[in-house]
């Protein structure tokens, strides 16, 4: 299948039932295998606990329910986050929840069975919106600016039959201004430049010398061939002055990337289509080894389907053939959109930034009108409503059930909303989450009582620093600002874990003309990543199982995590930025080389004659002075 082709529904969906029934029974036999081998602490001795610090969220976890519900049953609604409960569960989430809190304790063990049969339901429906999400990203930019260009670069280098000079070259991206790494994706690669020697002014240089000395391209994007001495004076060739000799050599750069007559390097053939990218990103989400390490203790996977719900809403076209951009007509997916993401975000409140991608693609931001076949509704202002709505009614049926007692519903809020936003204290005694793949844990421990508070809103309002800056600069792309939230939230989590890391990564394989633009860093940092993961699980049984370690050894194995993820972070903003900027010079056609006019030929021709007239005569004595450098050899020119 061609690039720019979309697959048939029909065969995609033949092809998704093919791999996902796999998928679905090699978990199912992991569950019942786990179920039947339930002691695990005999065969990973102190292992368990190290594992689960580093996978598991203590504050969104199955055994924090279960102790809710616990004291749900001996105290009641109304006593539930008193002192001494270190109860964190959200009470709308055990007024739900109440039928499997009132079960007799004979049936903790059948509880205990269905709760792997349940978070993998989710993560099914969590890859299934997975993959209508990434489909409706990959069609919006194909259709997009981005996609037109593509299609015309492509065009225009396979057209090398027609004469330069009559080819249309608006919309095409110049070779240099390319991704080096686009045909991993089958998308315009960059050009290698080559120079064009001009023998007739002076001795030929080798091929293969001026092929080992082919010039290069800076940070600028500006095509550079380094200095070149010349009886004491210091030359520089550019592309912008093409007709300049250096050693006798006359270098003609013009059209060296674009040159269409020019063949093509033999680049490798492509690895994957972006319409491949869909199926991929749902099935490394089906298989995430994270979520099947922890399917019978995390809840943090029915958050996160609830999230992928909203965002896949979020992404639904219209099914309508008329597609008004100025049609008032609500859509029900904006409802329910909005009341995944209000629900995900009552769980944890960390969810509601992933309202601003919601509303930019419900209409925040508008498109130039070349999305004909993914048109969404422009509707954002309905549902930023709904959600707030359904935000504070959701706190509203929590506060009916606790008694609309005000004190007691601000320390439920305390207890519920604190924990997923600052590293605080569980409860009065001064008892706090154990060690985690963050640096909360050890900065809190290390600081002095009377400065945890500073420290507690400073660090908690850390990323929230970077929202806004990254909304105004990448606005155009709202898979872009999830991934890349959700990367930041994978380092300024209080209780940071893999899985969020997990998510974040596959967020980032919506975006392939980001990463094709991504430098070696983050190739380095990704596949470094595995090191202080598994040296974290070492020194944690070394510290609190067997005594022979201590806490500096996790924080360095943290520290060091975080860096790596920040590497990744920082070039995936660095990458779309660079996206972007193409982009706009060539909507705007800032890439073509302007032509001088004839006006200011002449006035060049001018200035060069005053010039030759007001220079200074040397005398005869100094014209028969032998130069120092005479006899030197000629240096030979370098292209860095």
């Amino acid at each position: 299948m061609g690039y720019g082709t979309v697959p048939p529904s029909s065969t995609t969906n033949t092809t998704m039932r093919q791999i996902f029934l796999p998928i679905i029974l090699l978990r199912l036999s992991l569950i019942v295998l786990l179920l039947v081998n339930n002691d695990l602490s005999s065969l990973l001795p102190g292992l368990l606990p190290a594992i689960k610090s580093a996978t598991l969220d203590p504050i969104h976890s199955w055994d924090q329910f279960a102790e809710a519900c616990f004291w749900n049953r001996h105290r009641g609604s109304h006593d539930l986050y008193e002192s001494g409960t270190r109860v964190t569960v959200p009470p709308l989430l055990l007024m739900l929840g109440k039928p499997l809190c009132d079960m007799p304790p004979g049936y903790d063990s059948f509880l205990s069975a269905i709760r792997p049969f349940l978070v993998l339901m989710a993560d099914v429906i969590g890859a299934y919106c997975m993959y209508r999400l990434c489909t409706a990203v990959v069609e919006s930019e194909e259709y997009g600016e981005e996609g037109e260009m593509e299609r015309r670069t492509l065009r225009n280098d396979d057209d090398k039959d027609v004469d330069a000079d009559g080819k249309d070259d608006a919309w095409v991206v110049p070779g240099v201004l390319r991704a080096e790494r686009g045909w991993i994706f089958g998308l315009p690669t960059k050009v290698v430049a080559r120079v064009n020697v001009d023998a007739s002014d002076g001795p030929s240089i080798p091929q293969e010398e001026a092929d080992a000395a082919g010039p290069s391209f800076d940070d600028n994007n500006k095509l550079s061939t380094g200095n070149t001495s010349n009886d004491g004076d210091d030359t520089e060739t550019t592309a912008d002055d093409p007709g300049e000799k250096t050693n006798g050599h006359k270098l003609n750069l013009q059209e060296t990337t674009t040159n269409p007559h020019q063949p093509s390097p033999p680049y490798p053939p492509p690895i994957l289509s972006p319409h491949q990218l869909p199926l991929l990103t749902s099935v490394l989400y089906l298989l995430n080894p994270i979520t099947i390490l922890t399917a019978s203790q995390s809840l943090r996977s029915l958050w996160d389907m609830l999230l992928l719900l909203s965002l896949s809403y979020a992404t639904s076209p219209i099914p309508s053939i008329i597609m008004d951009a100025s049609n008032p007509r609500g859509h029900p997916t904006g409802a329910k959109c909005a009341f995944c993401l209000a629900l995900a975000s009552y769980v944890d409140i960390a969810y509601g930034v992933f309202l601003i991608p919601v509303l930019l693609w419900r209409g925040l931001h508008r498109d130039d009108g070349r999305r004909l076949l993914r048109r969404r509704q422009c509707d954002w202002k309905r549902v930023g409503m709904l959600f707030f709505v359904y935000y504070v009614a959701l706190h509203g049926m929590a506060f009916g059930w606790m008694g609309w007692d005000g004190r007691r519903y601000r320390e439920a809020l305390v207890k519920t909303v604190m924990p997923n936003v600052a590293f605080v204290e569980v409860d009065e005694s001064g008892s706090f989450a154990g060690p985690s793949m963050g640096l909360h844990w050890y900065f809190f421990v290390q600081m002095f009582d009377r400065f945890r508070p500073y420290f507690t809103t400073f660090v908690s309002g850390l990323p929230a620093v970077f929202v806004v800056p990254l909304t105004i600069r990448l606005y155009r792309y709202p898979s872009v600002l999830i991934a890349v939230f959700q990367l930041l939230w994978a380092i300024f989590r209080p209780t940071a874990t893999i899985h969020t890391l997990t998510l974040g990564l596959i967020f980032i394989l919506l975006n392939p003309r980001t990463i094709v633009r991504m430098r070696d860093p983050s190739l380095i940092a990704f596949f470094a990543l595995p090191v202080p993961m598994i040296l974290f699980v070492t020194f944690h049984r070394m510290w609190l199982v067997t005594g022979n370690g201590n806490p500096n050894y996790i924080f360095f194995q943290c520290f060091a995590y975080g860096l790596f993820v920040a590497v990744i972070t920082l070039d995936v903003v660095s990458a779309t930025v660079k996206r972007d900027k193409v982009r706009r010079m060539v909507v705007k056609g800032e890439t073509k080389k302007k032509k001088a006019s004839p006006k200011e030929v002449d006035g060049e021709q001018k200035e060069e004659a005053v010039d030759e007239a007001t220079k200074p005569e040397v005398s005869d004595e100094i014209k028969n002075t032998p130069s120092e450098t005479a006899n030197e050899p000629e240096p030979v020119v370098v292209f860095l």
